[in-house]
């Protein structure tokens, strides 16, 4: 299946549940293979900012406390660089 369809999938059922969600969650509403959703989750945590939590029982839950927001596309992502690079001539 195609890496960026399956991701979309990811972030959308993520997008769904306001307190996180276990990699299992995940599998489970969207067919994908366990192996496929946690790196697919790995690449959401670093694009996102999120966090990872522990559970009782011990599972690995993301949770994205600062929103949907990427580090790496968008308006904000674009001026980011922008502002660093002006900044670093000063």
């Amino acid at each position: 299946m195609n890496t960026d369809i399956s991701y979309k999938k990811v972030i959308n059922s993520l997008r769904q549940r306001k307190k996180g969600a276990v990699a299992a969650d995940i599998c489970a509403e969207t067919a994908l293979s366990l192996t496929t959703v946690s790196e697919l989750l790995s690449k959401a945590a670093d694009e996102f900012s999120g966090q990872l939590k522990v559970t009782e029982s011990g599972e690995i839950q993301y949770y994205f406390p600062n929103g949907y927001t990427s580090r790496y596309k968008g308006f904000k992502a674009v001026f980011s660089k922008i502002f660093n690079k002006i900044t670093s001539f000063f």
